[in-house]
């Protein structure tokens, strides 16, 4: 955006200047000492932030500021006030909370400064510095073009990115040996799950406590109940008859019991002898088992010299029928041999008288 309008208040020699650009080049004209360097230097101060220092507040006051007015653009206002230093925005066309503040920002220009003031030291040339770009080794052109196309950022965030790298890698080292530490400081109450253990080791054996505890309670109270009717029956008066009747009854108990254990032994008797003829009809099943498999393998055995017997007559068999063929074939010989000689003599003449063939 281009700038229209410088207003400067307390910085260096000028104590409220303003100076209005006309569109196109402006040239700023005088003798020597009379502010027309601190014009470049306030321009200076607030694109760039340069210098940070006080140098730049007039003598005898503690507040300098410098504005910046742009065509369509908010202004830019770069201020010291008791040593410390501000950037503001102020929007006109937004009426009276147009205005952003901004601090402790270091060396550095604040990123909305520099969306609207868009300068810095490459489009600035000072009064002794060397022709812009004319006088300067291939390595500064290269250094200032790279500036000027914004390509400083991939630097400037590579630094931050490599800080920000180097500083996780320093909180992931100290978090490692914190870890480190609250394990050793874990190891040593590794006995708990030991003492957690006969913890309940030690609930189990008071509950089992507490049951038998219960139990002697119940026990306790028996007791004393059957002392109690003890102490009731003693008494307690038994007629003569009673008792008498009592023993007899016992009498008979005993008696039954007895007769009990021989019905008993009876009954095991019984089961005895019932096992036992379940073992007999058991061996009698067997038995019959038993002949019918020997009935079985004898005929198996005859079966066997049956298939024996006849496995030899069909050998025997197979042994004719190879000699009636050698017979058939020695008789077809004989046949041959008579046919040939019956054309022989058909063919020799005899002597009647000699019986010589001639």
């Amino acid at each position: 955006m281009p700038l229209t309008k410088l207003h400067m208040v307390n910085f260096e020699e000028h104590q409220d200047t303003t100076l209005e650009f006309a569109p196109g080049i402006t040239v700023i004209y005088g003798t020597t000492d009379q502010g027309k360097s601190s014009i470049r230097r306030a321009i200076t101060w607030v694109a760039c932030n340069r210098p940070v220092g006080p140098r730049s507040v007039r003598d005898n006051t503690k507040e300098s500021e410098v504005t910046l007015s742009f065509d369509n653009s908010p202004s830019v206002t770069r201020g010291r006030k008791n040593d410390k230093n501000y950037y503001k925005i102020r929007d006109s066309k937004v009426d009276g909370t147009g205005v952003n503040i901004f601090k402790a920002f270091s060396t550095k220009v604040p990123d909305e400064v520099n969306a609207i003031v868009n300068l810095n030291e490459a489009n600035i040339q000072e009064q002794f510095k060397k022709y812009y770009l004319l006088q300067d080794t291939p390595g500064q052109v290269a250094k200032t073009i790279h500036t000027l196309l914004g390509m400083d950022l991939v630097d400037t965030t590579a630094t931050v990115v490599n800080r920000a790298i180097k500083q996780q890698a320093e909180t992931i080292t100290k978090a490692e040996i914190t870890i480190a530490g609250i394990k050793k400081e874990i190891q040593k109450f590794a006995y708990l799950k030991a003492i957690e253990e006969e913890y309940r080791n030690l609930e189990l054996a008071i509950q089992s406590c507490s049951k038998i505890e219960a139990d002697i309670h119940n026990l306790t109270t028996t007791v004393e109940k059957c002392r109690i009717l003890h102490k009731k029956i003693l008494a307690t008066q038994i007629p003569p008859s009673v008792e008498a009747e009592a023993r007899n009854l016992q009498e008979e108990l005993i008696a039954m019991e007895k007769k009990k254990d021989q019905i008993d032994k009876l009954s095991e008797g019984t089961s005895r002898l019932q096992e036992v003829d379940d073992e007999i009809s058991k061996l009698e099943a067997w038995l019959t088992v038993e002949r019918g498999a020997r009935s079985i393998q004898k005929e198996a055995a005859d079966i066997y010299s049956q298939e024996v017997r006849l496995h030899q007559l069909e050998t025997t068999l197979a042994k004719i029928r190879t000699i009636d063929g050698n017979m058939s074939k020695v008789d077809q010989d004989r046949r041959a041999n008579e046919k040939a000689l019956e054309a022989l003599k058909k063919k020799i003449k005899i002597c009647p008288t000699c019986k010589k063939p001639f």
